[in-house]
């Protein structure tokens, strides 16, 4: 009796285990071959104590492992179901039926109040969508242009491709006449009276204009700035605006700077 009893409890656990490997390893062939094998084990070693056990009893015991068995074969062909992903509300999956991911809306109202002042790869992570995914809202929403391609493919006489080159980016010039320039240079300077034109073509590219920066520049008009700064202090020792970029120019600027400063350790 007692036999039969450490019999029944072991093969509750294992009805307990193979239940909960059923369901929670669909699919996983590496798991649902442990669990198989463990079957296998259990009836194997099982069977060594049919003695103690009626016919009845052996007769149900084996049909229950004959269950598990099928059971467990018929998980291999399952897959698991993948865990539904999370999207904020005004992201929504477009259902079809057809195979694949399905396609992802946002609402356009929500692109308009993220797109001014915001990269594409920081909306696209508040989204939880890709970057590729956003591009192609805005440009359907017609906030943003579509872009030229990136490749250009050579093929050969029978229409195979064979080689690619990447296209070089060229963004069109804005045409923006110089008082309209200056009016926005104005009011630019006054709010970033110590930033170059490096920032102020960020600026303007933000706006959505696209300016040379020999319209920036004040080499256009003949003024070369030449200025040495202090490796440690990051102080301006000597700065000095020239009509000229010849070498002596540049160096009087550096003897200002020893006469102020002394000569530096290493130039």
């Amino acid at each position: 009796a007692e036999i039969v009893s450490q019999l029944s409890a072991r093969f509750d656990r294992l009805c307990s285990r193979i239940h909960a490997s059923i369901r929670l390893d669909q699919g996983v062939s590496a798991r649902l071959l442990a669990s198989r094998r463990e079957v296998l084990d259990y009836w194997k070693a099982a069977s060594k104590l049919y003695q103690h056990l009626s016919t009845r009893e052996i007769s149900l015991l084996q049909n229950d492992f004959d269950l598990m068995l099928k059971a467990i074969d018929s998980a291999f062909d399952k897959e698991s179901d993948p865990i539904p992903r999370q999207y904020p509300l005004f992201v929504t999956p477009h259902l079809t039926g057809r195979r694949g991911r399905p396609q992802l809306n946002i609402h356009t109202t929500v692109l308009q109040d993220l797109v001014p002042g915001r990269s594409k790869a920081g909306i696209a992570r508040r989204l939880g969508v890709s970057a590729r995914t956003l591009q192609r809202r805005l440009q359907s929403a017609g906030l943003a242009r579509i872009s030229a391609p990136a490749f250009t493919f050579q093929r050969n006489a029978r229409g195979v491709v064979i080689g690619r080159r990447r296209l070089p980016i060229v963004r069109p010039t804005s045409s923006l006449s110089n008082p309209q320039l200056d009016r926005i240079v104005r009011r630019w300077r006054l709010r970033h009276e110590n930033n170059g034109p490096g920032m102020l073509k960020g600026h303007l590219l933000s706006l959505g204009y696209n300016v040379s920066l020999a319209r920036l520049r004040l080499i256009r008009w003949k003024f070369v700035t030449h200025a040495f700064i202090d490796g440690y202090s990051r102080c301006i020792v000597s700065i000095r605006v020239s009509d000229n970029n010849r070498a002596d120019s540049v160096l009087d600027v550096f003897h200002a700077a020893r006469t102020q400063f002394g000569t530096p350790s290493r130039v």
